[in-house]
């Protein structure tokens, strides 16, 4: 990987990161709250999301590879949805904002949010159990169960997530950028 490359997924600002994961061995046609990881999770198994570069995450910006030990305190991973659970929450959107319909103005808090959008508790688990082995302490499962907050070290975000993070000044401010 070129280290003024910046085509990959994620990017982290302090004090928070955010992470996009998308669930493996995904079976797309369970029911919303079913276990959707239905195998170990493959540390070789990546995808690269495109178009989540900051812009000013650039070659002239760049100020070098961060230090493997440097500390990250607040690393925020969000977890992908299933077509069926996006496709629900879209109507349901839909209807909440729709006068006349059963759902209107019926909002969800959080907890219901995450037990209707969410990931299932035993995929939940899987993903945590995984991220601790590759040298990260789970922070907090946030109720929408969406996002995960977890610390770790640089070296464990560019091990685990096959990635590199740079520094960069942007108007004196640093900050950094996976990439």
């Amino acid at each position: 990987m070129r280290p003024n490359s910046f085509s990959h997924w994620t990017y982290i600002f302090s004090p928070a990161v955010m992470l996009l994961v998308c669930l493996g061995a995904v079976n797309s046609t369970l029911a919303q709250q079913a276990e959707r990881l239905t195998q170990p999770v493959d540390n070789n198994a990546r995808v690269t999301l495109p178009g989540t570069v900051h812009p000013l995450a650039n070659a002239r910006n760049d100020r070098g590879p961060a230090s493997p030990d440097m500390q990250l305190n607040r690393l925020q991973l969000v977890l992908k949805r299933s077509s069926q659970q996006e496709a629900s929450l879209q109507q349901l959107l839909r209807d909440m904002h729709t006068p006349g319909t059963a759902n209107f103005h019926k909002w969800l808090t959080p907890e219901q949010f995450g037990q209707q959008f969410g990931p299932s508790d035993q995929d939940v688990q899987t993903i945590e159990d995984w991220l601790q082995t590759q040298g990260f302490q789970i922070l907090k499962v946030n109720p929408g169960k969406q996002t995960l907050e977890v610390a770790g070290t640089v070296g464990a975000l560019q091990q685990a997530f096959h990635t590199s993070v740079h520094k960069y000044e942007v108007n004196g401010p640093a900050l950094r950028q996976c990439g």
